[in-house]
């Protein structure tokens, strides 16, 4: 199995509390087999998991601004009163990227 192929497949079965250096086994048919990854394929979904938890963590920023923001029909309150671009200038500053 190519590195790219496994790497996502893996990732499915590596759940959020697992670290580097966990036990993965192989998806097949979208379900994990008796075969454990070899070394290279644990080295690929560690190398596929570090690039995704850092993504991940880049945008945290967004994640932390979404509840801040209000729902649509508030912002477009905010907008028809004309306080919707200081709002949303005081969240960014608040949560900055």
């Amino acid at each position: 199995m190519r590195p790219d192929k496994l790497g996502i497949a893996a990732l499915i079965t590596k759940k959020p509390c697992c670290e580097m250096g966990d036990k993965i086994h192989v998806v097949e048919n979208g379900f994990p087999s008796k075969t454990p990854l070899t070394a290279s394929q644990a080295k690929a979904v560690d190398d596929r998991f570090i690039i995704e938890k850092a993504d991940y963590d880049a945008k945290q920023y967004q994640r932390d601004r979404r509840p801040e923001y209000g729902s649509w029909e508030d912002q477009l309150d905010m907008m028809y009163h004309g306080t919707w671009e200081a709002h949303v200038q005081a969240v960014k500053e608040k949560y900055p990227k």
